[in-house]
């Protein structure tokens, strides 16, 4: 710091003298030309004062050296610099959101898999909820099909055993008809007693969570979407007595009355149905609340059973969307 200070006061001290040297230099030129004009020169500063001012100021003015004029300079150079920073964009404090991955375009085999995919897991869900892993398989309660399974070999052809079964089936004789007999009604009543144990040992609602799930099944394999290539096989619904019946409506209450006076013995059901049709038509209202009457009744029934057989309130009826659950 104090070297710079000391160069810029000498530089700043010689270039004050140079600017009075040079003004001092002017007045000389002009008192010289008045000179040479006249004889006498018209400035009213003496020759000798003259002389002396140019002496003194020869010998006042410093000289500088080229190393303190280098160094001047340099001063200069670097004290005219200036160092130019670009300031940093300052942050708004804002989160940028992550961006959303593209989605996927399947092909339509991809899609195709991916729905044949989704029904194999309904379906798999729902097998599971009808219980039909654990449903006790049923032995043959026909003559004819224990008497098959013991003439057909393993690996022949099925067609031609069955053929030649069947014809040897017929010629059986009293005895050995009355022996396959007895085998079918043994495994009727084994097949039914495993059933029964089976029902049992599940709770009505399970029973009846699971019928619902198998009509489900049915459905879908009527309809062919089953999640395979092959269509699925119908189940039955499980038989148990312990759940609850629906309620029968006003018209088929009449209908049930109608079949048990037995005014309609002897004619096929398709016209039965019709003439049933026609006098319900035909019904005043005050012979129709008879049976809409019997038919609120059959509602408070349902509703009371349901609750005592399963446990909870009647669920409420499906709207049009299909938001309520299945009875």
């Amino acid at each position: 710091m104090f070297r710079h200070a000391v160069t810029r006061r000498v530089t700043f001290a010689a270039h004050q003298r140079t600017s009075d040297v040079a003004r001092l230099a002017c007045q000389l030129r002009q008192l010289s030309c008045a000179t040479d004009k006249h004889s006498q020169p018209k400035s009213s500063l003496p020759v000798p004062f003259l002389s002396a001012s140019r002496r003194a100021f020869s010998t006042t003015l410093p000289q500088l050296t080229p190393a303190a004029s280098t160094s001047a300079k340099k001063t200069t150079i670097s004290t005219s610099k200036t160092t130019i920073r670009k300031a940093k964009p300052k942050s708004s404090g804002k989160k940028t959101a992550p961006k959303k991955p593209k989605k996927k375009v399947l092909t339509e085999e991809q899609q195709a898999a991916k729905e044949s995919k989704g029904q194999r897991e309904e379906i798999k869900t729902l097998r599971d909820a009808a219980l039909l892993a654990t449903e006790p398989p049923r032995k043959n309660e026909r003559a004819w099909t224990i008497y098959l399974k013991e003439q057909a070999p393993k690996g022949g052809n099925i067609t031609e055993v069955a053929t030649a079964a069947a014809q040897a089936f017929k010629q059986l004789t009293a005895a050995e008809t009355e022996h396959y007999n007895s085998l079918a009604n043994a495994n009727r009543v084994a097949n039914d007693r495993a059933y029964d144990a089976w029902v049992q040992s599940h709770t009505p609602e399970q029973i009846r969570l699971a019928n619902i799930a198998r009509k489900s099944l049915n459905h879908r394999a009527k309809s062919g979407k089953t999640g395979t290539a092959h269509s699925a096989k119908l189940v039955r619904p499980i038989k148990d007595e312990r759940q609850v019946k629906q309620p029968l409506n006003a018209l088929i209450l009449y209908t049930k009355q109608r079949w048990e006076s037995g005014d309609l013995k002897g004619i096929a059901p398709s016209e039965a149905m019709k003439l049933v049709a026609g006098e319900w038509k035909a019904l005043g209202e005050a012979e129709k609340k008879i049976y809409t009457d019997m038919q609120a009744g059959e509602v408070a029934r349902y509703e009371r059973e349901y609750k005592q057989t399963y446990g909870h309130p009647r669920p409420a009826k499906p709207t049009k969307a299909g938001a309520s659950g299945s009875e």
